[in-house]
């Protein structure tokens, strides 16, 4: 109800800045696009493009309430709960047996989480425990979602894969359609869809990650980030660090938002942002219904939409396929959507059966959406199959400990066919730090009230 307040906001950024003689100021569309096509194609020719990274966001607007427990114990909370499954022989084993595998390793880790055990842990009552064990097991439904304070706790890789033990799977999304990176048939997949030599798409190793890119631009690696969407010097842990390092004077950065957040004051070139009821696009919630969003105004003064600036940048860059025409030849939204139900059909996200005609006045469709299912698929894993099979599933995973992924040697030894894995992790315990914590003591304190337009490079 109050879009129309934050749309006509007088924080938001309407018109493209240039940073000279170390001050942001005001600049053409064209100009900005002019400097960040220089910096650009000076970075790939001297550096390749793993010089240059995109660093985006993408929240899920879903959330229900969690179990209270100490900071950081998510891992033997839900370790214990399994535990009392398993004690109680509150599982259908006939089910398991049959689409499951790793059973008898889980049992074998969660042995140890006893109520009281878990309660020394993470605080909770051990009757409590009891009680939640005692809901899972009698409750006739059950809809259980993690985000924010499991994935971003002690052990969140294992904490998040815990808690899908006690439903049916999860899907984390890794290349264009749910596709594997470590099965070479998938990119070959991509390549035909978009007319390009296999060899162009990057494909040696998993998607770069936040802490791994910022790794990267200390080391001098990556020479460019483009930020759009997200305010890292203030979302990142550790923002003294994070600071320095997006204020490196070798650092070029661009910033694509909506409004003048701490980013954008240590950007080199900003580009103002369309938002929603600007723009026109697609989306997809926690229980994997797309919606369509349409523009009911037009941008305010010269900003765009995220999916304009992209395939400004990829005219002006001369991105081509093999047979040179345009790569991201696209001119609205629609036909975006048109190519992207291509690059899904056949895959978990099956798109296909969708137009923005059949979203356009309803309530949303469920994917997979196709000949077989043609208004949406409503429960995903009734059938009990799910996206395991070696040559169509999207990863092979990972050690939840260690965090190396598996290879394709060990995932084939498991030898599924439709079944979900169960993944079990023990508890990591973690030492407080003193306070104060005198690593900081020579460090600036961070604040969230105060905007300072310039940088610390000299000016």
């Amino acid at each position: 109800m109050s879009s129309w307040k934050a749309i006509h906001s007088k924080d938001r950024l309407t018109h493209s800045l240039i940073r000279r003689n170390g001050k942001l100021e005001k600049a053409s569309w064209d100009e900005a696009m002019d400097l960040v096509l220089q910096k650009s194609k000076e970075f790939f020719s001297r550096l390749t493009a793993h010089s240059i990274a995109f660093y985006t966001t993408r929240q899920l607007f879903l959330e229900e309430y969690y179990a209270l427990a100490l900071i950081g114990t998510y891992l033997p909370l839900l370790n214990g709960i399994q535990h009392l499954m398993f004690k109680n022989n509150w599982i259908d084993r006939a089910y398991v047996d049959k689409h499951v595998v790793g059973l008898q390793a889980l049992e074998k880790t969660v042995s140890e989480y006893t109520p009281e055990k878990e309660e020394e842990i993470t605080g909770v009552a051990a009757t409590k425990l009891q009680q939640a064990a005692q809901i899972i097991r009698t409750t006739p439904t059950l809809l259980s979602t993690s985000l924010q304070g499991v994935y971003q706790s002690n052990q969140a890789t294992a904490s998040a894969s815990t808690a899908q033990n006690n439903r049916e799977v999860g899907c984390d999304g890794e290349i264009p359609g749910f596709r594997n990176h470590q099965n070479p048939a998938h990119f070959d997949e991509l390549a035909e869809l978009w007319n390009l030599d296999k060899i162009r798409i990057p494909h040696c190793n998993e998607l770069t990650h936040i802490e791994n890119m910022l790794k990267y631009i200390q080391n001098g690696t990556i020479h460019m980030v483009w930020v759009s969407g997200t305010n890292p010097l203030v979302s990142l842990p550790n923002l003294p660090v994070i600071r320095n390092i997006f204020t490196q004077p070798e650092l070029f950065v661009i910033c694509q938002d909506i409004y003048w957040t701490q980013t954008v004051a240590v950007a080199d070139v900003v580009l103002p942002d369309a938002q929603s009821g600007e723009n026109t696009g697609c989306f997809t919630n926690a229980d994997w219904t797309v919606h369509i969003s349409q523009e009911a105004v037009d941008p305010q003064g010269e900003a765009k939409a995220d999916l304009d600036i992209l395939l400004d940048f990829a005219r002006r860059m001369a991105f081509t396929d093999e047979d040179g025409q345009g790569l991201l030849h696209w001119k609205s939204p629609e036909e975006v959507f048109n190519a992207w139900k291509l690059v899904s059909a056949g895959r978990p996200c099956d798109y296909s059966g969708i137009s923005y005609d059949k979203l356009t006045g309803g309530s949303g469709i469920q994917w997979p959406c196709n000949g077989q299912h043609p208004q949406g698929k409503e429960r995903l894993f009734a059938d009990g199959v799910f996206f395991t099979n070696i040559d169509y599933c999207e990863s092979f995973g990972h050690d939840l400990e260690k965090g190396a992924p598996f290879s394709t040697q060990y995932y084939r030894q498991l030898n599924l066919a439709g079944q979900a894995i169960h993944k079990p992790a023990t508890t990591c315990r973690v030492t407080r730090c003193p306070m104060p914590n005198t690593r900081f003591d020579s460090q600036p304190v961070a604040t969230c009230t105060t905007f300072t337009p310039g940088r610390r490079r000299g000016g």
